[in-house]
């Protein structure tokens, strides 16, 4: 893992988790997670510049990966061995991915910040 990008990815899951009101998550949590605009009706949350920029970072990699970094990060309420079963892998998988994803999160936020 890439220590800077794992304490960027825990402060956006901070931010959007706690951003999130109940009757607003159901339409606008994909908005939320990936940084782009929510669904119409209701009002827009800002996030912080670092959690928005790292959403739409999330947002530019694989589905696959996507699907793991949101799992890991945004799912707090799960066990390890719930993420496992629940992504279908290994703990040796979900590590690997992660580093890949950390790695490509890296190069992606490089870009954003030019």
């Amino acid at each position: 893992m890439i220590d800077s990008i794992h304490a960027r990815l825990l402060y956006w899951a901070e931010v959007v988790n706690g951003a999130i009101d109940a009757g607003y998550a159901s339409s606008s949590m994909e908005g939320l997670i990936t940084g782009s605009s929510g669904h119409g009706g209701g009002s827009s949350v800002l996030l912080s510049v670092e959690a928005d920029e790292t959403g739409r970072a999330v947002a530019q990699l694989s589905e696959a990966l996507v699907c793991i970094v949101r799992e890991f990060y945004l799912n707090d309420s799960s066990t390890l061995e719930q993420k496992l079963k629940a992504l279908a892998m290994s703990k040796r998988t979900l590590y690997r991915r992660l580093d890949e994803s950390h790695g490509l999160l890296k190069g992606i936020l490089r870009t954003l910040a030019a």
